[in-house]
């Protein structure tokens, strides 16, 4: 046999093989398929996250807008937080922050927006006491020097939740968190 022989007796089942077309589109709808399956669990993923994130977020301004209406109960913030997230497996937690304000000249950024400017900036730092607030409900004192200025007080509200993605069935924090002027 000669080379030609070999190449007739193997040329024709391969010949047969490309003019077959028989299950190729079993093949790829199978290949597509899977590709989409992966594509929903993952935007299942991105909007659990997103649906919690959104969630936190409004149980927080409820207690964000109770402060800031004078609110002084630092529990009844949590409770409405709670209350408005609708699960006790949400966290929250407050830090009392303090700030000076500063003549924006000397750190010389311009925030500028639509031709009205705000004579000065706030260098943050948080409180180095541990509480919040004392047994009166007054805010907690900043050991803060600011050359003469007065102290402003921020209240941060920060809320997180836990959730399981389902793409790799483990846990993940959410985290939300606003800030308030309190004095």
């Amino acid at each position: 046999m000669f080379i030609s022989d070999y190449a007739k007796f193997l040329g024709s089942p391969l010949r047969r093989f490309r003019s077959e077309a028989d299950g190729v589109a079993a093949i790829e709808g199978a290949v597509v398929l899977s590709m989409l399956a992966g594509v929903f669990v993952s935007m299942a993923d991105v909007s659990v996250q997103a649906y919690t994130q959104n969630k936190l977020s409004n149980a927080l301004r409820a207690s964000v807008q109770y402060i800031a209406n004078e609110g002084k109960d630092l529990g009844a913030a949590k409770q409405l937080f709670l209350d408005s997230y609708g699960s006790e497996s949400a966290g929250f937690s407050t830090v009392l922050q303090c700030s000076c304000p500063q003549k924006r000249s000397q750190y010389k950024i311009d925030t500028t927006q639509q031709g009205q400017s705000d004579p000065q900036i706030h260098k943050p730092m948080n409180v180095e006491s541990a509480s919040v607030q004392d047994k009166n409900g007054a805010w907690g004192q900043c050991k803060a020097d600011c050359g003469g200025e007065t102290v402003v007080k921020y209240l941060k509200l920060s809320g997180n939740a836990k959730i399981r993605k389902i793409t790799q069935n483990e846990l993940v924090e959410v985290t939300s968190s606003y800030s308030v002027r309190v004095e």
